[in-house]
């Protein structure tokens, strides 16, 4: 098995007994790196547990993985309170997930909608994407894209085409996408230790895509997916 470094934080202080204590330290520099196999049934049975505890609270709970991940001046202890008041269940960092991590079964893995220049991506349309999907098997996409006011200051244009901003929801054509393939697609925020302070943000983001989609479907691709 490819040996890799995760960091796992599920610490928090909604959960009882062995699961309530924050990180120790405020930053990644203060532990140990150590090269560990990745068990994703062990790791499930903590994942559930809280899954489980935010459920139960009325909230969808949210997943991430980053593939790529710069620690920077990153707070541990902040972040995991944030991930308690917002709702989150599991933001799991690590260098090599996007680095041939998985030899054995490769994953092609990207942000969904994010053209930043339109001009040069006209074929980039729901239509296009539902053929990727039925091509590659293999092929994922996460839901890590600006709001829908976001701008890309070079371009100025909006980071992402898949929101209606009449209707302040995702365009019918997107979301019936993602709601035929629900496991191909996965919330995600794109965050790094350089800007970890902009986690709520990310969250309401992730909560206004899952707004136009069905229940059934929040639920797959808020968290069910990942742990798939």
């Amino acid at each position: 098995m490819k040996f890799f470094l995760i960091v796992f934080l599920a610490l928090s202080s909604l959960l009882a007994q062995n699961s309530t204590l924050l990180p120790t330290s405020q930053h990644f520099s203060d532990y140990e790196k150590i090269a560990i196999p990745f068990d994703i049934e062990k790791l499930k049975t903590v994942w559930r547990q809280r899954i489980e505890t935010i459920r139960t609270q009325g909230v969808i709970p949210l997943t991430d993985i980053e593939s790529s991940f710069n620690p920077g001046k990153f707070n541990l202890i902040d972040y995991a309170k944030m991930m308690d008041e917002y709702g989150v269940a599991l933001i799991a960092f690590s260098p090599e997930i996007g680095d041939n991590a998985y030899e054995d079964d490769a994953k092609i893995w990207c942000h969904l909608a994010q053209v930043r220049y339109s001009n040069r991506a006209k074929h980039y349309t729901p239509a296009y994407v539902r053929t990727l999907l039925e091509r590659y098997p293999n092929l994922y996409f996460d839901l890590a894209f600006g709001d829908m006011h976001s701008v890309y200051k070079p371009s100025l244009e909006y980071h992402a085409t898949i929101w209606d901003r009449e209707t302040r929801g995702l365009k019918q054509a997107w979301a019936q996408l993602i709601e035929d393939y629900p496991y191909r697609f996965l919330i995600a925020f794109d965050i790094g230790g350089d800007r970890h302070d902009d986690l709520p943000e990310k969250i309401k983001v992730s909560r206004d895509i899952l707004k136009s989609l069905s229940p059934q479907t929040q639920e797959i691709v808020a968290y069910k997916a990942f742990w798939k």
